[in-house]
């Protein structure tokens, strides 16, 4: 054999390192780069075994190949210098080389040498496989018989680094692809995430806009439903409102296809004890319960419902308005786990959304409720004016009412004269007109005169009449009063306002019917009626010589009493409603219907009402002006807003102690009666309840607080 020369050695070697760079393009294998690079390394040279091993990023000798000849060698052959390894890898790292043969190693190599024999090598080689910034492992050749010189120590060197930069490009590829893989999976994660956040704010506010929109109690929850359906998988809905009792839930449930309204609640008047319910829990720790599989709980009595209908898993949130509770809404699952803690956070968030629904919902219900109750009282009470205005214009149903149409069934058919005395407002003008109504006169005129009215010099000529030219200012002739009133009846207001000089001619004209006109001589006869009514009492007026004593008890044959409006409380209500039809449409809501409450009638009996039916009605007329919204207002002085009056206050404080104010204290006491009367009515209305939305308290307008000490001051049950 013609020997190589240096210069061919290094060409060929070149040529063959070429062919192998060629195959190890594209290898993405680290066990497949390191077979491949130690296949090559006996063409480039003349080794007997060669070998190579790769660390774990982590450290571990996990890549370990011998080859013998270019055939791979078993397993156990790579275990004989796997002990070894580690020194061999230090010692070969910290010199850069690394050269043992087996006739002198000694000390620690003794074991190495050992496997060296075995595996047919005098003299073997260890380099290792770094890159710049990390080392990979070591590469391993050995021979029989001489070392390694130094051209073969450097081609086994570029061997190395080669086989370095490669594997450590997989590597790094890998991690890439890694990095990668890991970046796509959190982008989708991510964008998952984010579709679903967008999903959940949609619902949210196609909820808002639910709550406000619907206020009847099935189609806000179906919609509500449907509407959560788009977020959360569901195969159950439930709304649970908690009674006004507080123990207990009214339970409305939606099932698969009820959700998009296919078919009907499944349950519509199901309630469930609180204490006996998860639902109670959620209340009672005020956020949401999430249960991954009832079959692996101990399930309660509410969850036995729940798994009867194959309900697996659950979410329950509560609905909670402030720091008031108004129940809970749940939504179930067939399949087991399928609610996490996002879920349990969305539903939380509906669940405050629903909450302002739900509130505006039961407040309608309250309203609706309300409004009937109102519509059945203001029937019932205009049945009551209907039947208590069976005499003519007088409204009344009480005692004082029923002895004044007495009184003026016996007087009207007669000729008598009629005084009316009462206090002003209080209807005299009215008995008077029933009065006329009611006599042989009613088809003749009734000829009204306000004394208080005339000018003092013209008191004459009003009653009398004068001619042409009679005083200064006299252009025409006038029939007075009298005549006019020929036939039927005069009503003479305010008869007290008379002055003195003219009553004595007042009185001739009633005693014979004749009279002169002012500036004539000539007699005038007339037939005429006279009724008297004056808010002073005559009597004292006598007394006190400013009315004619005669003249009085011509007036007073048949006397009547009008009685103030504040000894007939009771027919408050229907005098109050009487004036609410009649002056109804002339408010800033006209057109819209007015109602009378129960609070307003306490308020208007808890006030004096000095200035009696006219005050009355003129309140009324004010509250119809500043109604809003239906309701009406009533200011009225010394009365609160709970229909206290100061004097009551200051009875209960014990502020009231002049013994000579009897008819005041008669009046309190009468209105304490009447007080009571209408709390006791509102209370068995109420079935005895006096807090919440159904309560007497509610119904009557008052703070449940103050309605409470009411009761109690009353000894009322």
């Amino acid at each position: 054999m013609v020997p190589i020369r240096p210069d061919e050695a290094a060409e060929a070697r070149l040529n063959v390192w070429s062919v192998l760079l060629g195959a190890l393009a594209g290898v993405r294998d680290e066990d497949e780069r390191l077979r491949l690079t130690l296949s090559g390394v006996p063409r480039l040279l003349p080794v007997d075994v060669v070998g190579g091993a790769l660390r774990s990023p982590e450290g571990r000798w996990d890549r370990i190949q011998l080859q013998r000849n270019g055939r791979e060698l078993e397993r156990e052959a790579g275990s004989l210098l796997l002990p070894h390894l580690e020194s061999l890898f230090q010692e070969a790292s910290a010199e850069g080389w690394l050269e043992v043969r087996t006739e002198d190693a000694g000390g620690g190599w003794i074991g190495l040498s050992s496997a060296l024999t075995d595996l047919g090598m005098q003299c073997f080689a260890a380099l290792p496989i770094r890159t710049s910034v990390r080392s990979l492992g070591i590469l391993m050749a050995g021979r029989r018989g001489f070392g390694f010189g130094a051209d073969e120590q450097a081609a086994l060197g570029i061997v190395a680094e080669q086989l370095g930069v490669g594997v450590e490009q997989i590597r790094l590829q890998d991690e890439l692809e890694r990095r990668s893989a890991d970046l796509n999976r959190i982008v989708e994660e991510r964008t998952r995430s984010l579709d679903r956040s967008r999903r959940r704010l949609q619902v949210l506010l196609k909820v808002t806009n639910l709550v406000v929109s619907k206020l009847e109690r099935e189609p806000l929850f179906r919609a509500i439903a449907k509407a959560v359906r788009g977020a959360v998988e569901l195969d159950r809905a439930s709304l649970m409102l908690l009674e006004p009792d507080g123990r207990h839930l009214a339970v409305t449930t939606l099932m698969d296809g009820e959700v998009d309204g296919s078919s009907e609640l499944e349950h519509r008047e199901f309630f469930l004890p609180v204490d006996e319910s998860v639902a109670g829990e959620v209340l009672e720790l005020g956020r949401p319960v999430v249960c991954q599989d009832l079959q692996a709980s101990t399930p309660e009595y509410e969850d036995r419902r729940l798994l009867r209908v194959g309900i697996r898993s659950y979410v329950s949130a509560p609905l909670m308005a402030g720091d008031r509770a108004l129940g809970v809404l749940a939504v179930g699952s067939r399949a087991p786990r399928r609610y996490d803690d996002q879920d349990a956070t969305f539903l939380l968030q509906v669940a405050s959304q629903i909450a302002l629904g739900i509130e505006n919902m039961l407040a309608y219900e309250r309203n609706e409720e309300l409004r009937r109750q109102l519509e059945l009282e203001n029937r019932y009470l205009r049945e009551e004016v209907h039947e208590a205005r069976v005499f003519g214009e007088i409204v009344g149903q009480s005692q004082a009412v029923v002895r004044l149409v007495e009184e003026i069934v016996q007087v009207a058919p007669t000729d008598a004269a009629v005084l009316v005395q009462g206090e002003s407002g209080v209807g005299k003008e009215l008995v008077a007109r029933e009065i006329h109504s009611r006599s042989e006169r009613a088809g003749g005129p009734m000829i009204r005169v306000n004394c208080a009215a005339i000018p003092h010099e013209l008191y004459e000529s009003e009653f009398f009449g004068h001619v042409k030219g009679a005083f200064s200012g006299a252009v025409r002739d006038r029939e007075g009063r009298f005549a006019a009133a020929d036939g039927g009846t005069l009503f003479l207001d305010e008869v007290g306002e008379i002055p003195l000089e003219l009553q004595g001619k007042l009185l001739r004209v009633l005693q014979d019917g004749s009279f002169q006109r002012v500036g004539e001589d000539r007699a005038s006869v007339v037939d005429v009626r006279l009724i008297a009514a004056s808010n002073r009492r005559l009597d004292l007026e006598v007394r006190e010589g400013r009315f004619r004593e005669d003249l009085y008890y011509r007036l007073n044959v048949f006397p009547i009493e009008v009685p103030p409006l504040r000894e007939r409380k009771e027919d408050i209500p229907i005098l109050a409603q009487y004036f609410l039809d009649e002056l109804s449409g002339q408010g800033a809501d006209a057109g819209e219907e007015i109602r009378l409450t129960e609070g307003n009638v306490v308020r208007l009996q808890a006030y004096d009402w000095p200035g009696n039916i006219r005050e009355l009605r003129n309140a009324v007329h004010r509250a119809i002006i500043t109604a809003r919204g239906g309701r009406l207002h009533f200011n009225l002085p010394g009365i609160d807003a709970h229909g206290v009056s100061d004097a009551n206050r200051e009875v209960s404080a014990g502020g009231v102690e002049d013994t000579d104010a009897g008819p005041e204290v008669l009046t309190e006491i009468q209105m304490e009666a009447l007080a009571r009367r209408n709390l006791k009515r509102a209370l068995e209305r109420c079935d005895g309840k006096v807090y919440g939305p159904d309560g007497a308290a509610a119904l009557l307008g008052v703070p449940p607080t103050t309605l409470a000490s009411r009761i109690k001051r009353m000894g009322l049950d």
